[in-house]
């Protein structure tokens, strides 16, 4: 009979390498769950609808990104006369709070441009509302409503996560919301078609 003293490493990168070990009735698990990973739905077994918060596109993605690089421009001269006054200050003495807020905004439109290129679907106010990118680079903000598969409640769509790491978009059940939740892959979604 075979002994089973292990004589190779315990360390590694996660992967498995075997050699000179007899293995027979070994049982094996690879990835992350024991029961067997969770289960997976289609948008039609869901009943996902999406439902456009403005029945219509609310800018181009190439005009956000023009927005938000004028006025980050305007707001850094505005802050910059603000902070410098040249003679007579004409500015209120708390403006440079303004431009500084202006400045934000202006980032965020060129981020949500950028990622919205890449995306095509990004979480938006408070992370349950979602800016799309159309058929024809058209921006619309919406939010997604579904069907528990489990109980037949109503689902809505989260961008949930760790405070600072990575965060999913999941569909969360209003009658079960610890039990019952669904990863969302957008790329499922059917796209918004533009006139």
């Amino acid at each position: 009979m075979a002994s089973n003293k292990n004589s190779g490493s315990q360390s590694g990168d996660g992967s498995i390498n075997v050699g000179g070990a007899d293995l027979r009735g070994a049982e094996f698990h690879v990835g992350d769950k024991y029961d067997g990973g969770t289960p997976k739905f289609t948008p039609e077994q869901l009943n996902l609808q999406r439902r456009l918060v403005i029945g219509r596109r609310l800018i181009k993605r190439e005009s956000l990104s023009l927005f938000g690089w004028t006025s980050g421009l305007a707001s850094i001269g505005g802050l910059y006369f603000a902070i410098f006054p040249f003679g007579d200050p004409a500015l209120p003495p708390g403006a440079h709070f303004l431009f500084l807020i202006l400045l934000g905004l202006a980032w965020s439109a060129v981020l949500a441009a950028k990622f919205l290129k890449q995306a095509r679907f990004i979480p938006f106010l408070f992370r349950r509302t979602y800016l799309e990118l159309g058929t024809r680079d058209g921006v619309f903000l919406s939010r997604f409503v579904g069907t528990c598969p489990w109980c037949g409640s109503g689902m809505k769509l989260r961008n949930l996560g760790p405070k600072n790491g990575p965060r999913d978009d999941i569909l969360v059940c209003e009658r079960n919301p610890r039990q019952h939740t669904v990863l969302l892959d957008p790329t499922a979604l059917a796209d918004i078609e533009e006139p």
